[in-house]
């Protein structure tokens, strides 16, 4: 990884899936990493916290969860926001580990807003004049 934090990193085992959700964070205006698993996505996150990690992991919702689990714990206060993508039940006491949950299908706009929230709550306050693209088009399965 690098050593600037300014970085999202996207972890989903699926090629297509991490592709797909790292195009739409491209509108953040901020470089945009993927992982393919929980064990690489940790060792990236400790060796540079990324502004914010989007887990968007379908078949993983528990697995993903646990990785927020184990970021949260081994950083604290210096863990980056989490953002799950998840189409996915998830129970309301697995989610006090992530920041914010967007919900297959989603929207572009959706998923690029609810990541710029987090990336301004993580103290950034620009995104370099970068706007989410004005689309409508539905992502993941219907």
């Amino acid at each position: 990884m690098s050593d600037d934090p300014s970085y999202v990193l996207v972890v989903d085992s699926d090629e297509g899936s991490l592709g797909s959700v790292a195009a739409v964070l491209a509108a953040l205006g901020r470089p945009v990493r993927g992982a393919r698993d929980a064990a690489s996505a940790l060792s990236a996150i400790l060796a540079s916290p990324p502004l914010i990690v989007v887990l968007a992991g379908d078949r993983t919702a528990l697995a993903a969860i646990d990785l927020a689990r184990v970021v949260r714990d081994r950083l604290g206060h210096r863990a980056p926001r989490i953002l799950l993508v998840s189409g996915a039940a998830v129970r309301r006491v697995d989610l006090r580990h992530v920041d914010d949950v967007v919900r297959r299908p989603y929207r572009a706009e959706e998923l690029v807003a609810r990541a710029k929230r987090l990336v301004r709550a993580s103290g950034v306050w620009s995104l370099r004049g970068k706007e989410a693209p004005r689309t409508s088009r539905r992502v993941g399965p219907a």
